[in-house]
């Protein structure tokens, strides 16, 4: 007999258990699937009774355990939990939470972002709790506390005060190392040198017991995950300086380094102190979208009144209320009211935006003063902000060419550097007979001096500050790869219809000839279509409207109407010819390629042309310009006399016509493969493909239109401006990190020589070393 698969569990079976016309392969399946049945219960893997069956052994396939897990780690089960993680003191520190975290069970994301002290992790809360994640970032020595949360649980006092008793002590040891120094360089043997030795001895002991304990943590956590760093040489040194001082002291000798040791930790701390203060970046960005999500709304119930509701049961088309100094709750439009919005949230732009009937409205931002009543029209997990936040999550995952180019070197420092002082030592005790003592003040200098810890910060404190000031300008760096790129001679290919023009229908002239009794029937006609041309009419004329009567539309044609007793037609010139209404003077636009002209009658008189088109943006030419116009390619779907007419403009040598979404791709391909370094600005929907295919890519969008987005870069106030000033910005810090690697690599290298030929001391060697730290923060400070 062949063997069959279980109904239940899967497992073939030649053998087996029987029950109506199903199969089974033991007795727990059979037991399993009889209590299913009994319940009404659908036979499904995913079922509760069946899943702890299959965990406890009831059921025999433990194959299907697996599958179980592998579904649960891609279910929609899974939360996220946004920390802000204090202690982190070297991208290692990053790398090492993540990789800890993601040993645990349960935990299937961890992104840690040392630059901007963040870290999502997504987990499943019926294999960890949230708690259990905090525990054990808490016991690797950093100290976590939810994002959204104000409280500070006492980590920076906690911190001031290991760096207060480190200052006071120090300050105390120089005051006692000074007399010892000058009984040493003036060859004079001081009567109170051992004294003033053992005092040092008793002060340092609070710093090398209390002060100094973060850098232990730090240095045995990256023993762990095997990333030495900087604590790890600071570890060392700061252990070599004590024990070396404790044993010459126990000898009878004045010969200490406590001084060396104090001035180590006063020092690594200070820095972190000021590189604490220094960092910024997407943290405060992303805090305050999070906080902005509100967490209910005003809904319109069925007997026309509102009541708040939790966010959660808020579904799209529920009309929402929301009076002055509250939040707008989701997306939507304004159905009822009008009122001013501050959207700086979105945009940056301070200036609040009127709103009334027909108008986008976003989430998350704050309505002046004013009542509005709006349709919903995406729920949260879909909403402008929630977009936003996701954009910012996933730039927290990337790293740029800078920092895939340092780690290496941080990856290999440590073991590089314990070999050079090992061959350091080896030779100068063989070759030049030096001393034990002098053998090991050189080591102690070497591994003082030469803490990477300038290296691993002096791209991401400057790419931090970058983030900050573009975010002002309300531009958002959705792939952070790319910042370098944009320091970079880019040429640049422009879409045209929103990009460089208005990408809508503007009445350009022809309003104005109309009396007040004419303009108010026009409104009144158009406002029962929906053409483009029609919105556009109807949005430029400011008169109340009134009754339609008799109205039919002729599609592709016209509309016409009868409105206080009169007949109003509004058309093409070969509509209004058709029915036989005659025309008056004729327009003569500058450029009939991006122009259309319409006619509207009234009354049966002479039909009156009214100019609509599509205006080129006001910051274009002066955009074109700056760029270069050589380096410069106008891109477009539209027809030829359109793209051509624009080109003309903006004195674009470069152009091309009629281009489908792939066609640009391949275009886009084509210049990479001449050696070019493409930079698309484009709408971002049906150029996405070209977007794709570019080493940069920018979207000029308004922000209720942020969804659709894919670029790299996202600038989410419409301004041509801003482009300038992206560039004007990310070559400013491309600047600054270059001044900070090229710091950061020369001190290390010459400070290590001149500490290996004894040219300096312990304690200038600590100074140096925190000193390079200061220097690369500060600097980055600049951007700013």
């Amino acid at each position: 007999m062949s063997a069959l698969p279980c109904n239940l569990c899967g497992s073939l079976s030649s053998g087996g258990y029987y029950s109506k016309d199903k199969i089974f392969c033991c007795p727990g399946c059979l037991t399993v699937y009889s209590i299913l049945e009994a319940r009404g219960e659908a036979l499904e893997k995913e079922n509760p009774l069946f899943q702890e069956a299959l965990k406890s052994g009831v059921i025999s396939n433990p194959n299907l355990l697996e599958e179980i897990q592998e579904k649960k780690s891609a279910s929609h089960d899974l939360q996220k939990l946004y920390l802000e993680i204090k202690d982190m003191w070297c991208s290692a520190c990053a790398l090492g939470i993540s990789y800890l975290l993601l040993r645990k069970k349960g935990v299937y994301s961890a992104l840690v972002d040392y630059a901007t002290d963040i870290g999502k992790i997504e987990f499943d809360p019926c294999l960890i709790s949230k708690e259990e994640i905090l525990k054990l970032i808490n016991k690797m020595g950093y100290q976590p506390s939810l994002l959204e949360s104000d409280e500070k649980k006492g980590r920076s006092t906690s911190l001031n005060k290991r760096f207060g008793v480190a200052a006071f002590c120090s300050l105390n040891i120089m005051m006692m190392a000074y007399p010892i120094y000058i009984s040493h360089f003036e060859k004079i043997k001081g009567d109170h040198d051992l004294l003033f030795a053992w005092i040092s001895f008793f002060l340092s002991l609070p710093i090398v017991t209390f002060s100094a304990i973060p850098i232990y943590k730090k240095a045995l956590i990256a023993a762990k995950v095997k990333r030495f760093g900087m604590e790890s040489l600071a570890t060392m040194a700061i252990l070599a300086s004590f024990f070396l001082s404790s044993y010459e002291l126990f000898k009878g000798s004045s010969e200490v380094y406590f001084d060396s040791l104090a001035v180590i930790v006063t020092l690594i701390l200070g820095g972190k102190i000021i590189e604490g203060k220094a960092k910024f970046s997407a943290k405060d960005s992303l805090l305050r979208l999070l906080k902005a999500k509100p967490k209910r709304a005003r809904k319109k119930n069925e007997d026309g009144g509102f009541e708040f509701r939790p966010i959660k049961e808020i579904k799209i088309g529920d009309s929402l209320l929301v009076h002055s100094g509250e939040k707008i709750v989701l997306d939507g439009k304004v159905i009822e009211g009008e009122g001013s919005i501050d959207e700086s949230l979105m945009t940056g732009e301070p200036f609040p935006v009127f709103k009334s009937k027909d108008a986008k409205v976003v989430g998350g931002t704050f309505l002046q003063n004013g009542s509005l009543t709006y349709q919903v029209e995406a729920l949260e997990e879909e909403s402008t902000l929630q977009k936003i936040i996701q954009m910012i999550e996933e730039g927290l995952g990337k790293k740029t060419s800078y920092e895939r180019a340092v780690e290496p070197i941080l990856k290999w420092f440590v073991p590089a550097l314990l070999f050079f002082i090992t061959a350091t030592a080896g030779i100068e005790l063989l070759f030049f007979n030096l001393s034990s003592h002098d053998i090991l003040l050189r080591v102690l200098a070497i591994l003082l001096i030469s803490c990477p810890c300038a290296i691993g910060i002096a791209a991401p404190f400057v790419e931090s500050k970058l983030l900050e000031s573009l975010s002002k300008e309300g531009i958002i760096i959705k792939n952070r790869a790319v910042l370098r790129v944009l320091a970079e001679p880019l040429f640049f290919i422009f879409d045209k219809t929103g990009t460089l023009t208005e990408g809508k229908f503007l009445v350009l002239d022809g309003l104005e000839k109309l009396s007040q009794k004419e303009k108010t029937q026009l409104k009144s006609l158009t406002s029962k279509s929906i053409h483009p041309i029609s919105r556009a009419i109807f949005k430029e004329l400011s008169e109340e409207t009134c009754a339609v009567n008799a109205l039919l539309e002729h599609p592709g044609m016209g509309i016409e109407g009868e409105i206080m007793n009169e007949k109003i037609v509004l058309g093409s010139k070969k509509f209004l010819d058709a029915i036989g209404i005659s025309f008056g003077e004729d327009f003569q636009p500058r450029s009939k390629s991006f122009t259309t002209t319409v006619y509207a009658s009234f009354s049966h008189g002479k039909a009156m042309p009214i100019l609509l088109g599509d205006k080129i943006k006001k910051e274009a030419s002066e955009l074109i310009t700056n760029l270069g116009s050589e380096n410069t390619f106008l891109l477009s779907g539209d027809k030829e006399e359109s793209v051509q007419a624009v080109a003309n403009s903006l004195k674009m040598p470069k152009w091309l016509s009629e281009c489908h979404p792939l066609s640009k791709k391949e275009l886009v391909e084509k210049l990479k493969r001449e050696g070019k370094t493409i930079c698309m600005i484009g709408d971002g929907i049906n150029d996405a493909p070209a977007l794709t295919a570019s080493n940069v890519s920018i979207s000029v969008v308004s922000a209720s239109d942020i969804t659709a987005q894919s670029a790299d870069v996202l600038l989410t106030q419409d301004s041509l401006k801003k482009i300038e000033v992206l560039f004007a910005l990310s070559k400013k810090g491309k600047k600054l990190i270059r001044q900070n690697l090229f710091w950061a690599f020369f001190y290390n290298i010459i400070g290590i020589g001149l500490a290996g030929f004894g040219l300096l001391t312990p304690l200038y060697s600590a100074f140096a070393m925190t000193l390079s730290s200061i220097f690369v923060t500060l600097n980055a400070r600049r951007m700013g």
